[in-house]
């Protein structure tokens, strides 16, 4: 089988940091299971990854993103599937921006980002854009304020350790709170649970949530 060699829109980010954030690179080989919002056909990625390096933002010990291959895919999906005024819930690395940058049919694009700390560390190395607006805000405070036109809304938040149920429940509450805000044809892309069962007990607590045939995407040997 033929081997990958990975590669994100952050990979070439220096290793730094401030006082609360750092970009680091690591090497990690686990499984998992992600929701991902019909990406690439699939309602399920299952990536199986062998030692990739990969791009890693941690606020203190948590980390709070990384450039893995079906998250990164996930990003890339939505930010060619959108169009208009886009909002965005969470910074981290910034991939998402990356991909929305590309896409000329988005008319602004608005970063919502609660911690400043990962606005100063990844706002330069992010495209020059015009289009591009990064507040900080915590997201759901934002939204509750806001009076602009929304015609994507991309959820891009993390979750973390004993937040996962909480996680969840925002994750299947947050399309419905969204339309009511911008409207029933507003688009709304979210992602998440990347870490077996998760994902599989999601897609059997939840089939009215997951629509069609959940599937899985394995790719073995990227390094």
């Amino acid at each position: 089988m033929k081997r990958l060699c990975w590669k994100s829109p952050v990979t070439d980010y220096p290793e730094t940091n401030n006082e609360h954030a750092t970009i680091s690179k690591i090497k990690q080989s686990t499984k998992d299971c992600y929701y991902c919002e019909f990406v690439r056909g699939e309602t399920f990625i299952k990536y199986i990854r062998n030692g990739n390096t990969i791009t890693v933002l941690t606020i203190g010990r948590d980390i709070w993103m990384t450039d893995e291959p079906q998250y990164t895919w996930c990003l890339e999906s939505f930010a060619e599937r959108s169009y208009g005024h886009v909002l965005v819930a969470g910074l981290g690395l910034g991939i998402v921006v990356h991909f929305l940058a590309k896409n000329k049919k988005i008319m602004s694009i608005t970063v919502v980002e609660r911690e400043m700390s990962v606005i100063d560390l990844i706002k330069p190395l992010l495209p020059k854009d015009d289009r591009l607006a990064i507040v900080h805000d915590d997201f759901y405070d934002f939204m509750k304020k806001d009076q602009n036109k929304r015609d994507v809304v991309i959820w891009d938040l993390a979750v973390r350790g004993g937040e996962i149920d909480l996680g969840i429940t925002q994750l299947l509450k947050i399309k419905d709170e969204c339309q009511s805000k911008y409207g029933k044809d507003c688009l709304i892309f979210r992602h998440g649970m990347d870490r077996d069962p998760i994902g599989e007990e999601y897609a059997n607590n939840h089939p009215k949530e997951v629509t069609g045939t959940k599937r899985m995407l394995e790719l073995m040997n990227i390094s």
